[in-house]
């Protein structure tokens, strides 16, 4: 079952690279309004498939360790509170406090190509590149509000990423390789909200446990006995 996650891996890669090259054309598609409504019933797809930001993240990343640069990952005592900077950035946005220059992701949508960005949100945009090459999606993982407001929209969601327990030998290749710094090898059912469905963690698996399947109603336990 995992190769044939391999092939979707080949598509996911074909699908960044045409909004890449339509980012770079000056196409806009606007990809985040027609997959709204799917979030509710798949989750995340735009993060991990469609935006032209969090796509160039994740190849610094790849092209960082295909010349030996060591990742970094926030220890998981941290990154269990960590990732909740980005809804409170959301928070902060629904109450009309703006942070413009920091939003790394609408500077490389929507200024790069056009010249029309602030120096200094072009800078924000670089740092937050180049940190890439040393952690796994930065900007999306801590700082993203349209990530986030997507991400709590999937929470609900019917199919998402389902471990079987029972084959589970917690080797924690899925942990590890997750770019969302989600403890995968520890959910029964990957209802996270920074969950952006790019399957690496399927892939890995050397037992099959995981697979794209519809998940457990809201209300069930989805936490497996190891949390306790």
């Amino acid at each position: 079952m995992a190769s044939s996650y391999k092939y979707i891996q080949i598509l996911r890669f074909f699908v960044q690279v045409f909004f890449m090259l339509a980012l770079i054309v000056g196409i806009h598609l606007n990809a985040w309004k027609w997959l709204l409504i799917p979030i509710f019933i798949f989750g995340v797809f735009f993060c991990g498939w469609v935006c032209p930001f969090g796509t160039l993240q994740e190849w610094c990343q790849m092209a960082a360790r295909k010349v030996g640069f060591k990742s970094y990952k926030l220890p998981l005592q941290i990154q269990k509170y960590a990732f909740i900077s980005r809804y409170l950035f959301l928070a902060f946005s629904l109450l009309g406090i703006t942070w413009g220059t920091l939003d790394a992701r609408r500077t490389f949508t929507d200024n790069v190509w056009t010249n029309t960005g602030q120096i200094t949100a072009y800078l924000i945009m670089g740092a937050f590149i180049i940190a890439s090459f040393f952690t796994p999606r930065p900007f999306c993982n801590y700082f993203c509000i349209g990530g986030a407001r997507m991400g709590l929209y999937s929470i609900v969601r019917f199919f998402g990423i389902r471990r079987n327990q029972k084959c589970c030998i917690h080797c924690h290749l899925c942990t590890k390789i997750c770019p969302m710094n989600i403890q995968v090898e520890e959910l029964n059912f990957v209802r996270h909200p920074n969950c952006i469905n790019c399957f690496r963690c399927v892939g890995v698996c050397p037992k099959n446990c995981l697979a794209y399947r519809k998940c457990n109603s809201l209300g069930q336990k989805i936490v497996s006995n190891q949390n306790k």
